[in-house]
C-alpha cells in the first residue's frame, strides 16, 4: 500500500468514525427528544389534567357546603351558576383525559373515575336540589355522609391517576438517563476505536515517510558535502517516496556519467593542447631560424651585389683585370650556389613550418570538436538539473532538499558551458591566427622559390661569364654589361630576401601568439580539470 492509499484510508477511517458518531448522536438525540416530547405532551399533561380534576372535585365539594350553608337566594343562584360552569369544566376535563390514556392500568383507573363520578354527580345535584328547597339538614347529611363516601370513591382514582402519571414520568426519565448513559458509552467506544485506527494508520504513514526521508536527506547531505556522485540513496518499497528516490538516483547516475564523459574529454583535450603548445613552440623556433637565415641571405646577396658592381667597374677600367673578373666570377658562382643552397634550406624550413601550421589547424579543429562535445554535455546536464528541479517542485516539501542539489548542478553546468565557450573563442582565435600564418608561409614559399630561381639564374650567368672570360678577353665588355644586369637582378633579389625576412618575423610573431593562446587553453583545461577533480566519480 502506497502513501496516497494510506492517507486515503486514514481520511476514510476518520470520516467514517466522525459520521458514525454524528449519526449515532442524531439518533440518540432524536430518541431523547421523543422521550422528552412524550413526557412533556403526555405524561405531564396527564398529571396536570388529573390534578385539575382533583382540584375541581375539591372545589365543587366546598361550593356544595357553601350552597347548603347560604341562606340567601341570590347567593345560592350565583353558586348554582358557578357549580354549573365548574361541572361543565370538570366533565370536559374528564372526557379530555380519555385521549391521554396510554396503558391498561391508566385505563382501568379512568373507567373507575368515570363510574364513580357519575354516581357522585347525581348525589351532588340531589344535594344542591335539597339545598335549594331549603332542606338544609337533609342536604348536609347527604353531602357529608353519603356524599363523602361517593367523593372518596371519585377522588381515589384521580389520585391514582396522578400517582400513575408521576411514576410513569419518573420511569421515562430513568429510561432516558439509562439510554443517555449507554449512548455516552457507545460514543466513547466508537470515538476510541476511531482514534485507535487513525493513530495506527497515522503511525504507519509516519514510519513510511520518516525513515526514507531521513535516509534520503542523509545521503543527499553526504553527496553535497563530499561531492561524491558514486553514492546512492537506499530504496525500499514501492510508494511515492521510493519512486522519487529512484528518480533522484537516476539523475545522480546521469550526472555521474556526464561528469565522467567530461573528464575523459578534458583529458583528451589536455593532451591535444599540450601537443599544440609543443608544436607552436617548435614553430616559433623554426620561424626564428628562418628569420635569421633570411637575414643572412640578405647580407650575402648584398655582398654578391657589391662584388658584381666591383667586377663591372674593373672590367670597364682594363682588360687586364679580365682574369680577376673570371676569378671573381668563380667566387660569385660559389657564393650564389651557397646562397641557393641556403635559400633551398629556408624554403624547406618554411614548408615544414607550413605543414606544422596545417597540423595546428587540424588540432584546433579537434579542440573545437571536443569543446562542442563538452558544451553539449553541459547543456544536457543543465537540462537534467532543470528536470530534477521540476520533479522536486512537484514533490513539494519532500523534494526541497533535492531542489537545492539540482540547482547547484545546474549552476555548475552553466559555469562549464561558459568555460567551454571561452575555450571555443580562444581556439577560434588560434585557428584564425594559424590560417593567416599558413597563408603567409605559402607566400613566403612562393617568394623563396622565386628567389631560388633568380639565384640559379645568377649562378648560370656567372658561370657563363667565367667561361667567356677564359675564352676571350674581348668578351669583357659583354661580361661587364652582363654584370650590370646581374647587379640589378641581385638588387631585386636582395629586396625579395628582405621581404622574406620581414615575413619570417611576422610568422615568428604569429607563432609566439599561438603559443600564448595554447598556454591559455592549457590553463583553462587545468581549471576545468581541477573543478571536475573535486567530484568523486568512481
Amino acid at each position: 500500500m502506497n502513501i496516497s492509499q494510506r492517507l486515503t484510508a486514514l481520511i476514510a477511517v476518520a470520516l467514517l468514525s466522525l459520521l458514525s458518531v454524528m449519526l449515532l448522536g442524531v439518533s440518540k438525540l432524536n430518541d431523547q427528544a421523543a422521550r422528552l416530547k412524550y413526557i412533556s405532551e403526555h405524561s405531564m399533561q396527564s398529571a396536570l389534567l388529573a390534578n385539575r380534576i382533583a382540584n375541581d372535585l375539591n372545589q365543587n365539594r366546598i361550593v356544595l357546603f357553601v350552597h347548603i350553608l347560604s341562606s340567601k337566594d341570590q347567593e345560592k343562584a350565583e353558586i348554582v351558576k358557578f357549580v354549573s360552569a365548574n361541572r361543565d369544566l370538570l366533565t370536559k376535563n374528564i372526557n379530555a383525559y380519555s385521549q391521554l390514556v396510554s396503558e391498561q392500568e391508566d385505563g382501568a383507573l379512568y373507567k373507575q373515575l368515570q363510574a364513580a363520578y357519575h354516581d357522585y354527580d347525581q348525589l351532588y345535584m340531589n344535594a344542591i336540589k335539597l339545598s335549594d328547597d331549603r332542606d338544609f339538614t337533609a342536604a348536609f347529611e347527604l353531602a357529608n355522609a353519603t356524599g363523602f363516601s361517593k367523593f372518596t370513591a371519585v377522588i381515589e382514582p384521580v389520585k391514582g391517576l396522578v400517582k400513575f402519571n408521576e411514576d410513569h414520568a419518573k420511569k421515562l426519565i430513568i429510561e432516558a438517563e439509562s439510554a443517555n448513559s449507554k449512548s455516552v458509552v457507545l460514543f466513547l467506544m466508537i470515538s476510541g476505536l476511531g482514534v485507535v485506527l487513525v493513530s495506527f494508520i497515522g503511525a504507519l504513514i509516519y514510519r513510511a515517510i520518516k525513515k526514507p526521508m531521513t535516509e534520503s536527506l542523509a545521503a543527499l547531505s553526504y553527496i553535497e558535502k563530499n561531492l561524491d556522485f558514486t553514492g546512492r540513496i537506499p530504496v525500499s518499497g514501492h510508494d511515492e517516496i521510493s519512486q522519487l528516490v529512484k528518480a533522484v538516483n537516476h539523475i545522480l547516475e546521469t550526472v555521474q556519467k556526464s561528469f565522467v564523459s567530461i573528464e575523459q574529454s578534458i583529458k583528451k583535450m589536455s593532451g591535444s593542447a599540450i601537443e599544440v603548445s609543443a608544436n607552436t613552440r617548435q614553430l616559433t623556433k623554426i620561424s626564428a631560424v628562418s628569420s635569421e637565415s633570411a637575414a643572412h641571405m640578405a647580407a650575402t646577396v648584398e655582398e654578391v651585389t657589391v662584388s658584381i658592381n666591383h667586377v663591372a667597374e674593373r672590367a670597364r677600367d682594363t682588360k687586364a683585370h679580365t682574369q680577376d673578373s673570371g676569378r671573381l666570377a668563380s667566387d660569385g658562382e660559389r657564393v650564389i650556389n651557397t646562397t641557393v643552397t641556403e635559400i633551398d634550406a629556408i624554403a624547406g624550413t618554411v614548408r615544414e613550418a607550413s605543414a606544422e601550421m596545417s597540423d595546428l589547424q587540424l588540432k584546433s579543429n579537434q579542440i573545437r570538436t571536443v569543446v562542442n562535445e563538452i558544451k553539449e554535455i553541459a547543456d544536457q546536464t543543465n537540462l537534467l538539473a532543470l528536470n530534477a528541479a521540476i520533479e522536486a517542485a512537484r514533490a513539494g516539501e519532500l523534494g526541497r532538499g533535492f531542489a537545492v542539489v539540482a540547482d547547484e548542478v545546474r549552476k555548475l553546468a552553466e559555469r562549464t558551458s561558459r568555460s567551454t565557450q571561452e575555450i571555443a573563442n580562444t581556439v577560434s582565435a588560434i585557428q584564425e591566427g594559424s590560417d593567416r600564418a599558413v597563408a603567409r608561409m605559402r607566400q613566403v614559399v612562393l617568394q623563396v622559390e622565386e628567389g631560388v630561381a633568380h639565384a640559379r639564374d645568377a649562378g648560370s650567368a656567372i658561370a657563363n661569364i667565367r667561361v667567356a672570360s677564359n675564352l676571350v678577353v674581348n668578351y669583357v665588355v659583354d661580361i661587364s654589361e652582363a654584370l650590370v644586369e646581374q647587379s640589378s637582378a641581385s638588387t631585386a633579389m636582395a629586396q625579395q630576401v628582405e621581404k622574406i625576412a620581414h615575413m619570417s618575423e611576422q610568422t615568428n610573431d604569429a607563432a609566439v601568439q599561438s603559443a600564448i593562446s595554447a598556454d591559455q587553453l592549457q590553463q583553462l583545461i587545468e581549471t576545468v580539470q581541477k573543478t571536475i577533480s573535486g567530484y568523486r566519480l568512481y
